[in-house]
């Protein structure tokens, strides 16, 4: 455990502690603290005083590995910041300076007036970057708090529901490493449910498809929905978080594939999801990147999925995307354009869903 000298009275909670809230899959297994793989977990609390600790963990993947993180205090400008080696210690306000040769200093609004602030850690990166840990969290005081969480949304998905690839102004292409680009935090799904003062849990891989995955993946997302670590297909999941609303955007990495075959399964993946999540409304979404000969394939074969749903008597619905997004890196949307996406599934949620 990182723990900080200060001039000041201040209290040291771990990652454990009650005044946490965490949103994602979490894996609670090890004392050190818990630990989050996917695309925009996030943890919130509330702090008082004149500065914060956050003392954080990077699984450090591979010796040289990294990840982004966004933080949010109060309604200021989030900062995103990238993780460098194994320790990062986040400072909001104005704390003494702090000196180890082996931990990476973050310094976030550091003329942030003393008293009470809420905070929102949020990992942009997804889960085969490596693991971020929360180890403990220092300030004068520490309480409770999360957003108003009227819903819950869960959104299923490959590097699009990622966020993947949405943010190229944030490197250049010339410095550009895999995860560079991904901006889980302004990603449509995340959006969309904070529309609605919701929170919502990202359960999506790039890459990743229903039948078929892209670039030699072993895995596909039937295999892995019930993992934290959906990448490596490790550590079984309990399905606490029991959503209102359940999306799922898959299609984009199987491409067109035989009719039967994947209507069939994709009836059965859904019911896979409401079997875990039996009062959530689902919705399946059409790839927001498609091309026209996807578009046209998805057009014909997701209304077949809602007819044999009907048929196991599972209701689901589908949403169609008025266009393709592909101003990101690699034909993704980007940042503007996953707002442009939101902005239709916000209307659809308000005129169908919630007001049905």
């Amino acid at each position: 455990m990182l723990m900080f000298a200060s001039c000041k009275h201040s209290v040291v909670v771990d990652g454990y502690s009650d005044v946490i809230s965490i949103v994602g899959r979490v894996d609670s297994s090890e004392v050190q603290g818990p630990r989050i793989w996917a695309s925009g977990a996030y943890f919130t609390f509330a702090y008082d005083g004149d500065y914060c600790l956050i003392n954080i963990e990077d699984e450090n993947h591979y010796g040289d590995g990294y990840n982004y993180l966004e933080v949010v205090v109060d309604t200021l400008e989030p900062v995103r910041f990238r993780t460098v080696g194994r320790y990062n210690t986040i400072i909001i306000g104005s704390a003494p300076k702090q000196s180890a040769d082996s931990i990476n200093y973050v310094y976030v609004h550091s003329d942030i007036s003393a008293g009470n602030h809420e905070v929102m850690v949020i990992r942009d990166t997804e889960s085969s970057m490596g693991y971020t840990r929360l180890l403990s969290v220092e300030a004068e005081d520490v309480r409770k708090w999360q957003p108003e969480d009227k819903y819950r949304f869960e959104f299923i998905g490959n590097s699009i529901t990622c966020g993947a690839e949405a943010d190229t102004t944030s490197t250049t292409s010339a410095n550009y490493r895999w995860g560079d680009w991904h901006r889980a935090a302004c990603s449509y799904g995340a959006l969309t449910a904070r529309a609605f003062g919701a929170q919502y849990m990202l359960t999506s891989v790039s890459g990743i498809g229903l039948m078929h995955s892209c670039c030699d993946m072993d895995i596909t997302m039937p295999m892995v929905y019930d993992k934290i670590n959906l990448r490596d297909n490790k550590i079984t999941y309990d399905f606490s978080f029991n959503p209102d609303f359940v999306f799922i955007c898959l299609g984009q990495n199987d491409g067109i594939q035989p009719v039967d075959e994947f209507v069939n399964n994709y009836a059965d993946f859904v019911a896979f999801v409401q079997q875990h999540s039996p009062d959530a409304q689902i919705v399946l979404l059409s790839s927001p990147m498609a091309n026209d000969e996807l578009v046209e394939y998805q057009h014909a074969v997701l209304p077949k999925v809602v007819d044999l749903c009907k048929q196991r008597s599972i209701e689901v619905r589908t949403f169609f995307f008025s266009r393709s997004y592909n101003s990101g890196g690699a034909d993704h949307p980007d940042v503007e354009e996953h707002s442009l996406i939101a902005n239709e599934l916000i209307e659809y949620v308000s005129s169908t869903l919630i007001n049905n």
